[in-house]
């Protein structure tokens, strides 16, 4: 074990460099403290306060179930050279990038810088989504709206990279926008559900369409082993029914929640708005005469 200095508070031992400092401590690979230590254009208790800064948030990060694509990073830089990662964080991003941040400033045109862990260099850069906070996020839609030098890294069923030469355009990164949903050019609508202390909420909105949407209270508290739900579903099964019949094709497509998706979260709001309306106006609480099993 040794110290950086005689009065220091950070030491090294077996690969790992720890600071003791009350209010700032933390622990992590000593290499990467050397390549921040040698990167680094601040001050000592500035770097101390990233490096405890940067380690929490790839805390709350892994607490989300994020991981790095580590074994990605070389490959997405090479597609377009890219000299910069946006996202991440400073204990995880690998020094073979010149320039590493996280919503920072990309392009000389485009946004407002947030945390910068290293370097200044600007050009193609690469963008790791998930790991991108609401700031990171914006800046990322600006650069793909404007520039063309860009990789960006979603994590979906089959992740797979997007590069800046072709046609995704913000909403389009997400799982609906790669099967064409934002660009339909029939009608995309967004329903969801809600049930929780007892009380259950329903609610619908469509894309692109000004208004609040629809929500409803549901009056039962729906369960596929005991509650006859025929009366919900006729309404829809006829609708289905007439499409078919007049030609028309339905596409209906799970989204799983809290994906960013524009129409589920909205949709997802509408329902917990419905579930809080009075019994008074509640819908859909009277049993049916359908046989259950």
């Amino acid at each position: 074990m040794w110290k950086e200095a005689a009065a220091s508070k950070i030491f090294n031992y077996q690969g790992l460099t720890i600071c003791t400092e009350l209010d700032k401590s933390w622990t992590i690979m000593s290499s990467v403290y050397n390549h921040l230590w040698q990167r680094k254009d601040k001050g000592t208790s500035e770097l101390r306060t990233l490096i405890q800064a940067e380690e929490q948030q790839q805390e709350r990060l892994a607490a989300m179930g994020y991981r790095s694509p580590t074994w990605m990073l070389r490959a997405l830089q090479s597609l377009l050279s890219a000299v910069q990662l946006q996202g991440d964080s400073a204990v995880t991003s690998p020094p073979f990038f010149p320039s590493a941040g996280r919503g920072t400033t990309i392009f000389p045109s485009a946004g407002r810088g947030t945390t910068r862990f290293w370097g200044k260099e600007q050009g193609p850069t690469v963008f790791l989504w998930e790991s991108l906070g609401e700031e990171g996020r914006e800046e990322c839609e600006r650069a793909i709206h404007t520039h063309k030098e860009w990789v960006v890294w979603v994590v979906w069923s089959r992740a797979r990279p997007a590069k800046g030469d072709c046609k995704l355009r913000g909403f389009d990164l997400l799982p609906i926008g790669q099967l064409g949903g934002y660009g339909f050019q029939g009608v995309a609508l967004g329903v969801d559900g809600s049930c929780k202390d007892g009380k259950m909420g329903s609610g619908c909105c469509k894309f692109k369409e000004e208004g609040e949407g629809r929500r409803a209270r549901v009056g039962r508290k729906a369960t596929l082993a005991t509650a006859p739900d025929a009366d919900i579903l006729r309404e829809i099964v006829c609708l289905l029914t007439q499409r078919v019949r007049a030609g028309r094709a339905t596409f209906l497509i799970k989204v799983k929640s809290h994906r960013r998706e524009p129409i589920n979260e909205r949709a997802d709001t509408l329902t917990e708005e419905g579930r809080e309306i009075s019994d008074d106006d509640k819908r859909w609480d009277d049993r049916t005469d359908r046989m259950t099993f």
